[in-house]
């Protein structure tokens, strides 16, 4: 529903995966542990984060289930790397400086 997703991993004292939607630019970050499951606990951070914006639980819903289709692949994309880049840089000064390491609140800080 909302389109593409790319990720990346963000290797720092705990371990983040930062998810960014390319259609809507919303960024999600979420624990790394166990990386090979990281597909099926997409889901809850998702809706948060769309929660935490107000979006509607129905719109929520269905863009939480159309995720359950998903595959992994390289992003034919160029631009995505250096978006991807800026986000974790971004993401690493409100984590040093904005006092807070909960994902969903560096999600929100960062869109």
């Amino acid at each position: 529903m909302l389109g593409d997703w790319h990720a990346t991993a963000l290797f720092w004292k705990f371990q983040l995966a930062l998810l960014v939607n390319w259609r809507t630019l919303l960024p999600v970050i979420l624990p790394l542990a166990a990386p090979d499951s990281l597909l099926e606990r997409t889901d809850p951070p998702v809706a948060q984060v769309l929660a935490r914006h107000d979006v509607e639980p129905r719109l929520i819903e269905a863009a939480v289930a159309a995720m359950a289709q998903a595959e992994i692949a390289k992003s034919a994309n160029r631009s995505v790397p250096g978006t991807i880049k800026e986000f974790a840089l971004s993401v690493g000064v409100y984590r040093d400086h904005g006092g807070t390491t909960d994902p969903v609140e560096l999600s929100l800080r960062l869109a």
